[in-house]
């Protein structure tokens, strides 16, 4: 019954969906890959569905709010928030206002959206302050895996990739060369070292040793 309850929220059809709830359906059971009706009827703008939910005792959680939010519904919205429904994403978390930013939808079209989230008290971040705390949060992680994972190619053969490895470790750089596989190919492929800097290893200890 749960997926009849579902598919009548999907349909909006709501002599169907009072019919099953009248019959037993549990308006918070979420039958497993779907989202809860609530959700679904606050995120497609099916408004007396909502309210209908609502009265057969749906909750209205966070998610409901996000999807009616999301979808720039402000009457189910309002009916979410009246009903109890929480106004932000828990703290720590990125603001909904801040999310919303990137829905794709035109900020003066969610005007009364945004509206109703800040009367009831949701929170937002200036954009610098985001940035700020993504790179104090995150920011070691990428440049850490940048430097991981930074390659370059060039052109060589097997015997400049085993000068080149005895090279970067006389140097104590912690860098990985990758040798041509067999005849199939001329380059080489370096990490965690720049391209230009590893060729320029190779072309300088050869012009040292070419009068030896």
């Amino acid at each position: 019954m749960s997926k009849a309850l579902i598919n009548a929220v999907k349909r909006g059809d709501l002599v169907d969906v009072r019919r099953l709830l009248a019959a037993g359906a549990e308006p918070n059971e979420i039958p497993e890959g779907f989202d809860a009706p609530l959700s679904l009827a606050a995120f497609r703008g099916h408004t007396p569905i909502v309210r209908l939910l609502l009265e057969a005792g749906a909750t209205p959680d966070l998610s409901a709010v996000r999807s009616a939010a999301y979808g720039n519904h402000p009457a189910a919205l309002q009916l979410l928030l009246s009903a109890g429904g929480p106004h932000d994403n828990p703290h720590g978390r990125k603001p909904l206002l801040n999310e919303l930013d990137d829905t794709g939808i035109p900020r003066e079209r969610q005007a009364e959206v945004r509206r109703l989230l800040s009367l009831a008290g949701a929170r937002r971040f200036p954009d610098w302050y985001l940035r700020w705390r993504w790179s104090i949060r995150y920011g070691w992680k990428w440049r850490l895996r940048r430097w991981r994972y930074q390659q370059g190619v060039f052109d060589g053969d097997l015997t400049d990739a085993a000068l080149l490895k005895s090279l970067l470790a006389a140097k104590g750089i912690d860098a990985q060369v990758v040798a041509p596989v067999r005849s199939q190919s001329h380059k080489l492929v370096v990490r965690r070292v720049d391209a230009p800097d590893a060729r320029a290893l190779i072309e300088d200890w050869h012009r040292n040793h070419k009068d030896r």
